[in-house]
């Protein structure tokens, strides 16, 4: 399993360089169980670190890339 910290960053590379917010069907748990983390954990750090929980994060990044 990953550190927190490396799910964080792997969660932060699959949003902006992957894109993977794109794909309507996916939701948070999905991210995280590709990630190979506890939803729970890396959700935490989300709220410390953004103050929005993870499936408020995939939809801000589906709303403002939205055509």
């Amino acid at each position: 399993m990953k550190t927190i910290d490396e799910s964080y960053a792997a969660f932060g590379r699959l949003m902006n360089e992957e894109e993977i917010f794109r794909d309507e069907r996916l939701t948070f748990e999905d991210i995280c169980a590709r990630i190979g983390t506890p939803k729970d954990a890396l959700e935490s750090v989300l709220l410390e670190e953004l103050g929005m929980r993870g499936d408020a994060i995939l939809d801000k990044y589906r709303e403002t890339t939205a055509p």
